[in-house]
């Protein structure tokens, strides 16, 4: 792949020592490739070396729940589809990656694991070519349950067009305080646990994109979500470790990913992949024993509690629904 067919989407605010240096490490890595900074209107952007400045408008943080306290608690995910998105539509090359401004990039390594893993089944795949993700915050595993859909959205690289369409999402509205559950940890999946923000982002590219709407009960879905989850990621996306990327976060955004496991790994990725397709293993065989160990581990300590709070939940959500419809 020649770097001039690569363009780099830098999305986020400018800041100060970090952005300057994302840019200027990507200019040294990929000396021929497009480097665009999408960020908002009034940014100090006198230092930065990008070749395209977009400042957009800023949506502002959303409110996605209101505390035990009544306050809101306020993500930026409107304000990551808008500097991503805006980015990407001025992209002319066949391919970008998209990049935080407050991460940097120190390999290249990583565009040649685009074309490795390309098998895939039509009934799940929804690109023209797989989109490489990093592991940061790529869970398949919190309190010993397995979760779905909680993919990466720090770092993405394959065809600009599969990157529009990822994106291209509408943007997400306020939750609306409701005074009937003031004290309470309020949120749209109220009174079961709320979904995460990178949830959210691929429930709603799936609703676009498969026609049929896609929603979880709660964060930990159902088993066909589950089952739904793997098929899409492994269809889809290629999750690399983010050293494998050469991806730097700041130190509060740094993840350790040791045994007993809670993200996914690129080696656990391709165990999966591997499996779908029945392919050979290339797998050690330490690996999956630790995996299954520090599995079954998480769920005594934590897993069996939460399954059981979860059901305790459906029961009292049911309960609440035929109270109401009486």
């Amino acid at each position: 792949m020649d770097f001039k067919d690569i363009t780099f989407v830098i999305q986020g605010p400018v800041i100060e020592s970090i952005t300057k240096k994302s840019i200027d490490n990507v200019r040294k890595l990929f000396p021929s490739s497009f480097i665009i900074l999408s960020t908002w209107k009034g940014e100090n952007i006198s230092n930065i070396n990008a070749d395209l400045v977009i400042e957009n408008e800023d949506p502002g943080p959303t409110i996605l729940s209101y505390g035990k306290d009544d306050i809101a608690r306020k993500a930026n995910i409107n304000r990551q589809i808008c500097s991503t998105l805006n980015g990407l539509n001025a992209v002319q090359t066949e391919y970008a990656v998209k990049l935080r401004s407050d991460n940097i990039l120190h390999s290249n390594e990583f565009i040649h694991y685009l074309n490795k893993f390309t098998k895939k089944t039509s009934q799940f795949s929804l690109f023209d070519q797989k989109i490489i993700y990093s592991n940061l915050f790529a869970k398949e595993i919190t309190k010993g349950t397995k979760i779905p859909y909680f993919f990466s959205d720090f770092f993405h690289f394959g065809k600009t067009t599969d990157l529009k369409k990822l994106w291209s999402i509408d943007l997400f509205s306020n939750y609306n305080f409701q005074d009937r559950l003031s004290g309470k940890f309020q949120h749209k999946q109220y009174p079961m646990r709320c979904s995460h923000v990178e949830q959210d982002l691929w429930l709603a590219f799936l609703s676009k994109n498969t026609g049929k709407p896609f929603s979880l009960n709660d964060e930990y879905g159902a088993n066909q979500d589950i089952a739904d989850s793997y098929n899409y990621m492994i269809n889809n996306i290629i999750i690399l470790d983010y050293g494998m990327i050469g991806l730097e976060v700041p130190s509060r955004l740094e993840q350790p990913n040791k045994f007993p496991y809670e993200f996914y790994s690129f080696l656990r990725w391709k165990w999966l992949y591997e499996s779908y397709f029945n392919l050979k293993s290339s797998i050690p065989i330490n690996y999956k024993l630790k995996w299954y160990i520090g599995y079954f581990y998480k769920f005594i300590h934590h897993g069996i509690r939460y399954k059981a709070k979860g059901l305790f939940l459906k029961i009292k959500n049911y309960l609440l629904n035929f109270y109401n419809q009486e």
